[in-house]
């Protein structure tokens, strides 16, 4: 186990120079941040598990310079949840900056949302904002229905982590999507211990509810929204906030799609114009995949057609840059599935392009090649694969004689090319 780290020897001083960061504790777990402004408010805020520490940067911190809100940024060096251990440690060391203001309002999303609620009475907050928190990631808590953070428990610095009354101060907000199902169970262990707590509903946002606030007059009015415990304020906000918000349509069309594929389909070229190309596409390999996970292929097929369709009118090199030739391997598999073949062998393809000596790609153009009984496809496939890479060729031949429905002009071929490999490397070890 890792040594702690002694705290930073800085001195903290309420009468630096304003909108200038400091770091004013740092230690083996976490870093705090210290920003201050000319407010009597302090946004106590903590990082999520994909903010990336550097320097005296912070999670909140474009928030607290462009609405000159004072911040103390608690970020996390790893996904740990913030250890009570070090939390009750940079306290302890900050007490007399936090007592100096007049109001503290504790702020997150997931990760940070669990710190926000955890330590709120810790550091005496005067409201919670909470973006679909956790009430613990402990699998013997949790894993009944969500797996999604629990390989990130750690016994040693997470016994005991579950969100009690007792941990709870200020009026509290908690911000979550009521069809995403292992938020609202969270949200609802949390609110069996703070009764109090405000259920606001960000609908068809998922995980991502903290978008609906994502620009600085709205994530602003939430705050003083919050602070002033103006729930009217907050819902007019989030109504707008998730009309806007990037992840809506998805989210929309995949609650339809129990209902009618064509809805979502609707719902997605409703949005078509609107949202960036690439969005659009990810939609579609998304819907695809929640289709292929009930056993819906043909289905499934296609809306990964629509997606391939969708990613056809963005330049390849603007494809490559963005990473969607995984959508169009994605894609590919699909379009196969559901006996697409050709159109499957095109995708992927395309995703070769941009990325010619991938393995998993050119294994992959082999195997639809294979599936759709074409010899001269899976020729082309296998040699393109076996010009990266030998390995396999014998498994695949092997394979071809021992199946029931025999390819004898296939095999014959695949034979010539593994004795035109073989050559090439006796000859190879010879000139050597």
């Amino acid at each position: 186990m890792a040594m702690m780290l002694q705290p930073t020897a800085r001195s903290i001083l309420l009468d630096g120079p304003i909108g200038v960061s400091q770091i004013v504790y740092d230690d083996h777990h976490l870093r705090v941040v210290f920003f201050p402004s000319k407010s009597n408010t302090l946004l106590v805020n903590f990082s999520n598990m994909l903010f990336k520490m550097d320097g005296d940067t912070f999670w909140a911190r474009n928030l607290c310079r462009k609405s000159e809100i004072s911040g103390l940024g608690f970020v996390a060096k790893r996904p740990n949840w913030f250890p009570a251990i070090s939390m009750h440690k940079a306290e302890d060391h900050l007490r007399s900056l936090l007592a100096s203001y007049e109001t503290r309002l504790c702020y997150g999303n997931s990760m940070g949302a669990y710190a926000a609620l955890k330590y709120s009475r810790l550091l005496n907050a005067t409201a919670v904002a909470a973006f679909c928190p956790q009430y613990s990631i402990s699998p013997s808590v949790v894993e009944a229905f969500d797996h999604r953070f629990t390989p990130h428990h750690d016994q040693k610095i997470h016994d005991g982590m579950e969100i009690k009354a007792a941990d709870i101060s200020g009026h509290v907000y908690l911000f979550y999507d009521q069809f995403e199902k292992p938020d609202v169970k969270h949200v609802e262990l949390i609110h069996g211990v703070c009764p109090q707590a405000n259920l606001l509903n960000v609908a068809m946002t998922g995980h991502h509810s903290i978008g609906a606030f994502a620009n600085t007059a709205a994530a602003t009015d939430m705050i003083s929204a919050c602070l002033k415990q103006d729930i009217q304020s907050l819902k007019r906000r989030i109504l707008i906030g998730r009309r806007l918000h990037p992840m809506r349509p998805r989210h929309v069309a995949q609650v339809a799609i129990d209902r009618h594929q064509s809805w979502s389909l609707a719902i997605l070229e409703k949005y078509a114009d609107v949202l960036p190309r690439e969005e659009v596409v990810r939609c579609y390999i998304h819907l695809a995949a929640v289709l292929r996970a009930k056993n819906e292929f043909v289905a499934a097929g296609d809306f990964a057609r629509k997606c391939v369709d969708a990613a056809r009118t963005m330049p390849a090199d603007q494809r490559k840059a963005l990473r969607l030739n995984h959508v169009m391997h994605a894609a590919a598999a699909l379009l196969s599935r559901a006996g697409h073949f050709e159109e499957a062998i095109q995708a992927e393809n395309e995703a070769i392009d941009s990325d010619p000596t991938n393995l998993s790609y050119l294994r992959r153009l082999l195997e639809i090649s294979l599936a759709s009984g074409d010899d001269a496809w899976t020729i082309s496939a296998a040699k393109r694969l076996f010009a990266q890479t030998e390995v396999g060729l014998d498994v695949l031949l092997n394979r071809l004689r021992a199946g029931r429905n025999a390819r004898p002009a296939l095999v014959a071929q695949l034979e010539a090319l593994q004795a035109e490999s073989d050559c090439k490397v006796a000859t190879e070890i010879q000139v050597v």
